[in-house]
């Protein structure tokens, strides 16, 4: 079972497992993306917050840094 798995189903994990560092990287990198990204950028901010989130409703806004 991955340790992403287990997360999800509330079970005990190694938080400094190599997955999970990666994921958090990768997280950390596309917020980083999404706040240097202007606002009028809506197309590529959409996109950023479709693979952090997953998927966005319509009229999704985060305030960026």
């Amino acid at each position: 079972m991955k340790e992403e798995e287990r997360i999800f189903q509330g079970k005990l994990f190694a938080p400094s497992h190599p997955d999970l560092k990666l994921i958090k990287r990768s997280a950390h990198n596309l917020s980083h993306h999404y706040s240097d990204a202007y606002e009028w950028q809506e197309e590529e901010r959409n996109s950023i917050l479709e693979q952090l989130l997953g998927r966005v409703g319509k009229n999704c806004y985060m305030q960026g840094l």
